[in-house]
């Protein structure tokens, strides 16, 4: 196992001490927030998109969340990332009571498709990243780059999760509040109704927590 730095500096995260790298990829705040926004109850399989080192939908798990999921899939296409959900996939199964079954997957969510879940989502969480396509700077590396959008935008996100989900399906995603407008434009164009959002309190530029809901066929 690579050395791993621990997030237990963080009061909001409930969960074991999630193991990630000590240098590079870091997951933030927001990923504790999302996963306290995510839906109380699920009935079927949820998935975590880009799922890094899980930690949104771990510990969501964590935060009692998710009550009736019966698999949580938790999708990263960074290789190097992998054995870090691994080890935090057994932390929970491990340190967490009554969690479902817990199912790293190495992939691009982009490329997946109902039959890799056997079955269709009940839902779908994503801490996407925040910098649009073709905006800001230059990525000076690794961690950098996990903050914009190198492969695939919002759109390619909601595609993709409404090519998964259920019927009444949810999303629940995180993004700067400057992009709601955006957001929203895309979700009225997709079929998606903007079920619930919230702006949590932070430090830095506002966020905006969104689930949306999928309440007709793909």
């Amino acid at each position: 196992m690579p050395d791993a730095f621990r997030k237990s500096h963080d009061a909001a995260a409930q969960g074991p001490d999630w193991e990630q790298p000590a240098k590079g990829y870091r997951f933030s705040r927001d990923s504790v927030l999302l996963a306290g926004f995510c839906p109380s109850d699920a009935d079927g399989p949820v998935a975590d998109l880009g799922a890094g080192c899980g930690v949104v939908g771990l510990e969501a798990l964590a935060k009692g969340r998710l009550k009736g999921a019966t698999a949580l899939f938790l999708v990263e296409r960074d290789q190097a990332l992998v054995p870090y959900l691994e080890r935090n996939a057994l932390l929970a199964a491990r340190r967490l009571p009554g969690v479902p079954r817990i199912i790293p997957m190495l992939a691009d969510w982009g490329k997946l498709s109902r039959k890799d879940f056997g079955g269709s989502l009940s839902h779908v969480c994503c801490n996407p990243p925040y910098v649009p396509q073709g905006k800001g700077r230059p990525a000076k590396g690794p961690s950098d780059a996990a903050r914009r959008e190198l492969h695939g935008g919002l759109s390619s996100l909601l595609t993709a999760a409404a090519s998964l989900l259920a019927p009444g399906g949810t999303l629940s995603l995180s993004l700067p509040s400057a992009r709601m407008a955006e957001l929203a434009a895309l979700a009225l164009d997709g079929g998606w109704d903007m079920d619930l959002v919230s702006y949590p309190e932070r430090l830095g530029s506002p966020l905006a927590l969104i689930r949306l809901g999928r309440h007709q066929g793909p």
